[in-house]
């Protein structure tokens, strides 16, 4: 009974299975870039409106991309309207990377605000 438990967040987690889903690869929504190296959002109305709520509490993209910037994703093109993050260990096929990303400590501005 010595189960060590996954240090993977469960954020890291589900972006990795919305990202790898073919279905949603094949229809155009979402996947991975060719190389493998960074996710792509093909189409942000059927991203927000289908798929956030389908893994996570909420349709919120703002709220989604705030998650990815805690985890140190950053946009790998400048225009927002261009949907595409990337990590240096966030890697289509290496899975077992998703524990050592880990969420940034909380900024000591966010701490005075109390």
């Amino acid at each position: 009974l010595n189960k060590r438990p996954s240090g993977a967040s469960a954020f890291l987690k589900k972006i990795y299975d919305i990202f790898s889903n073919p279905e949603l690869q094949a229809q155009g929504i979402c996947g991975w870039s060719q190389s493998g190296d960074s996710i792509i959002i093909h189409n942000m109305r059927e991203f927000t409106d289908k798929v956030l709520p389908q893994y996570f509490r909420h349709g919120n993209y703002q709220s989604f991309v705030r998650q990815l910037n805690m985890y140190n994703f950053r946009k790998a093109v400048a225009d927002p309207t261009h949907g595409e993050f990337r990590h240096e260990l966030f890697k289509r096929g290496v899975k077992t990377n998703l524990e050592r990303i880990k969420r940034k400590p909380p900024s000591n501005a966010s701490k005075l605000k109390n």
